[in-house]
């Protein structure tokens, strides 16, 4: 995922602001003081409407775009709470196997360390994370809890498939790279908006600027959501796996 600034989040807002904004005056300089402004005066002859469509066209990308980075991020969410349960079910299940569910509930508890740890993305993180799932499979058919009836032994490995699986869905959610693509497409649509603006306001700089600077602002409030949101674990409102962490430790 695209990493947010380590700018704080009340200083980055701002800042991405003046940076769209600035965007759109450098538009307005180029075509009207620069030294290409009797280039656009005499070939640029852009109709209102023209501007009006591409602001559509940004509006529509950025609500597809958003509609899809906040599914992501309800899929990350239910995810968590299906791992936490499923680990709940496994400590369950070990506290009552008793002494034979001991090697389990150690397992179940330190894969929920592995899962919440600072760096369960990175290899060695994911690494530590895949040898425990397979130490839990080989605990319930293979260890002592494999000494458990076929409807306990059956349960467990059904909890385990939830937990491997909800882990791959915490993984794709965090790694996923379609939020970047289209959050920089909806930037490019952004950029090309403004510049329609400038050649509709061809020949009045105030009025560019001032139109300019109105779209900007709009903007950047809507591209600086996306961007803040594009790792459902990182950034503005981010996703807490403090439910897996209290679910493996939770001896009751």
């Amino acid at each position: 995922m695209l990493p947010l600034p380590v700018t704080p989040t009340y200083l980055f807002g701002p800042l991405f602001l003046l940076l769209v904004v600035g965007c759109g005056l450098l538009l307005v300089w180029i075509a009207e003081a620069s030294p290409l402004a009797s280039f656009f005066r005499r070939r640029a002859q852009v109709v209102a409407p023209y501007a009006g469509s591409l602001a559509i066209l940004f509006s529509l990308f950025i609500v597809f775009t958003t509609s899809d980075i906040w599914s992501q991020r309800d899929k990350a969410e239910a995810a968590v709470g299906q791992q936490a349960d499923a680990i709940r079910l496994i400590r369950v299940v070990a506290a009552g196997l008793g002494d034979q569910g001991e090697p389990l509930g150690h397992l179940v508890a330190e894969y929920g360390r592995a899962q919440t740890a600072a760096d369960w993305r990175e290899p060695q993180g994911q690494q530590a994370v895949e040898r425990l799932q397979r130490q839990l499979y080989e605990q319930v058919l293979f260890g002592d809890a494999a000494g458990a009836d076929d409807l306990v032994r059956h349960t467990t490995a059904e909890a385990i498939l939830t937990v491997v699986d909800s882990h791959r869905q915490l993984f794709d959610a965090s790694t996923s790279r379609t939020g970047l693509r289209k959050w920089t497409a909806a930037a490019v649509l952004a950029v090309l908006a403004q510049m329609a603006l400038v050649l509709v306001h061809l020949g009045r700089p105030q009025s560019s600027a001032i139109a300019n600077v109105l779209f900007s602002i709009g903007a950047a409030f809507v591209l600086w959501v996306t961007l803040a949101r594009l790792d459902p674990f990182e950034g503005v409102e981010p996703i807490s796996l403090q439910p897996i962490a209290v679910a493996s430790q939770n001896e009751g």
